[in-house]
């Protein structure tokens, strides 16, 4: 008798639960409103494959990006103004490595744009910069 009735008194605490508002209309807030989104823009005449950006928070692999392109954006949790970025062209690889943060201040959250521009496929050398969006 008592087994039955804990049961009962458990079952009704659980009707109450699922009949929650916020459980019924669950209110989805960013946890981190401070993200910084960076998408890739390819002002070359070459495509850039296998893009991968590390900005010290995470990193995201853009795939491929047609000349004079854009990626999607991708969410960090934070940048500094520039990052480690790998990319190719035609198989040839580019890389840039930050030696040190030391010094710079994170950029405010938003979205960004990094433009990729300046590749000389014969030296191996690039330009970018980071541009609010």
């Amino acid at each position: 008798m008592k087994k039955s009735a804990y049961i009962t008194i458990l079952f009704i605490a659980l009707l109450t639960l699922a009949c929650d508002e916020e459980l019924a209309q669950p209110n989805f807030v960013d946890q981190n409103p401070d993200d910084v989104e960076i998408r890739i823009s390819n002002e070359s005449n070459f495509q850039l494959d296998h893009i991968r950006l590390n900005t010290s928070s995470n990193e995201w692999s853009y795939g491929s990006v047609f000349k004079r392109g854009k990626s999607s954006f991708r969410k960090y949790r934070f940048s500094y103004p520039f990052f480690e970025l790998y990319f190719e062209v035609n198989g040839k690889v580019f890389f840039y490595e930050p030696q040190s943060y030391s010094g710079y201040n994170k950029i405010d959250g938003g979205k960004y744009e990094a433009l990729i521009y300046d590749i000389d496929t014969i030296a191996l050398t690039f330009a970018f910069r980071l541009e609010e969006d």
